[in-house]
């Protein structure tokens, strides 16, 4: 007995460290997406021209959603700020194409275009939020209780996120040439079942964003953090949130 302890207990601690390393790959603050303070609330226009912009710490462009080295055709950007009472997250997105067909909240938007941001406050890689916007501002949003748990009751969860999209182009021309589009989300910290974190708060989160044709046919997924496996619900792959 006392030899098969000693085989079993190395690998053991291996296997946790080994874990414990996947989770925090993204846990310093070099890597961490940074939330700025800030405070008066954010006018929601999708127009990314207030002050609050010119001290945005933006994110890197994403890369491709698997974690593979190609560098995306389109630009994808966010930045984050916090106030009293909300999160506030901004995409801005390069597209030449931009279309968009779901007209009402909740509708399946993530098999179009679309922007993603997920976050787990709790970091207990269970409980989870997801919010979705669309290039003609549908929203989406869902609380999930583990992952990718029961999704009729997932979406039944209203969060009143409020959401606005500002559009470089003509939305649903497809024979032409666009720049691309904005958005914003407010997000009540309520919601997030929080009040205002303080300093120093991580959240583990990810953004996405979706390049399609058309529906239910991808071209790219990019991602903030990838998720080598393709499943964007994997808690372990995502980074972290630092309110500065």
């Amino acid at each position: 007995m006392k030899k098969i302890f000693l085989y079993i207990t190395p690998l053991i601690c291996l296997l946790n460290i080994s874990c414990t390393r996947c989770a925090e790959k993204y846990y310093t603050d070099e890597s961490a997406v940074k939330a700025i303070y800030i405070s008066t609330p954010l006018n929601i226009d999708g127009k990314l021209d207030e002050d609050h912009y010119k001290v945005a710490r933006w994110t890197p462009y994403f890369g491709l959603a698997n974690g593979e080295p190609s560098t995306p055709r389109f630009r994808t950007r966010a930045a984050v700020f916090y106030d009293e009472r909300s999160l506030y997250v901004a995409f801005e997105v390069e597209d030449p194409d931009i279309w968009s067909g779901y007209t009402r909240d909740d509708e399946p938007i993530y098999n179009e275009e679309v922007v993603e941001f997920f976050a787990d406050p709790e970091d207990d890689n269970q409980t989870y939020y997801e919010f979705q916007v669309s290039p003609s501002n549908v929203r989406f949003d869902a609380y999930f209780e583990y992952h990718r748990s029961d999704l009729n009751k997932a979406i039944s969860y209203n969060s009143g996120f409020i959401s606005a999209v500002y559009i470089d182009g003509t939305l649903n021309k497809r024979d032409d040439v666009d720049k691309g589009y904005t958005v914003e989300m407010m997000i009540p910290f309520e919601k997030l079942g929080k009040t205002r974190p303080p300093r120093g708060t991580k959240y583990r989160i990810d953004m996405f964003r979706f390049e399609r044709p058309s529906r239910n046919r991808i071209t790219e997924a990019h991602a903030l953090f990838p998720t080598p496996n393709w499943d964007f619900h994997s808690l372990k792959d995502w980074g972290y949130l630092i309110f500065e």
